[in-house]
C-alpha cells in the first residue's frame, strides 16, 4: 500500500473483470455483469471517476481496445464502435477467431489479430 490520496472508487458489481484500458480522459472496464446471468458491460468512466457511459450486451467480448475517448469491443463476428457514452457509433464484420484488437482512432482504424492480421476503417 502506497502513501497516496484516493482520489475515488466505484465498486464493480462483477465476479470477473475481462478487460481494462486507458485512453486520455477515460478509463473503460468490460466486466462480466452480475445482474444479468450471461451478459457482459463495458463500463466507461472520466478521470474524476463519474460513470459516462455504458454497454451491455448478452454476446461474450473476445478482443478490445481503447483509443482517444472510444472503446472498440470484439462481439461474435463484429467489432462496435462506441463512444464515451457507450453508444455504437460503428461497426464491422470481422473473422469470428479474432484474438486481439488495437484501435487506431484517429484514422478510424483497427488491426485485427487471428490466424492473420487485417487492417481495416470503420465507416461513420
Amino acid at each position: 500500500m502506497t502513501n497516496g490520496n484516493e482520489k475515488w472508487n466505484y465498486a464493480i458489481e462483477s465476479e470477473e473483470m475481462i478487460y481494462i484500458g486507458f485512453s486520455g480522459k477515460y478509463i473503460s472496464i468490460a466486466a462480466k455483469a452480475e445482474e444479468s446471468f450471461g451478459s457482459n458491460e463495458v463500463l466507461i468512466f472520466n478521470l474524476s471517476g463519474r460513470l459516462k457511459g455504458s454497454y451491455i450486451t448478452e454476446a461474450q467480448i473476445t478482443a478490445f481496445d481503447t483509443s482517444n475517448g472510444h472503446t472498440a469491443v470484439c462481439i461474435n463476428d463484429k467489432i462496435l464502435l462506441l463512444n464515451s457514452r457507450g453508444k455504437v457509433v460503428s461497426e464491422m464484420d470481422s473473422d469470428s477467431n479474432i484474438n486481439s484488437i488495437k484501435l487506431f482512432e484517429h484514422d478510424n482504424k483497427v488491426l485485427m489479430i487471428s490466424e492473420k492480421a487485417i487492417m481495416q476503417k470503420f465507416h461513420r
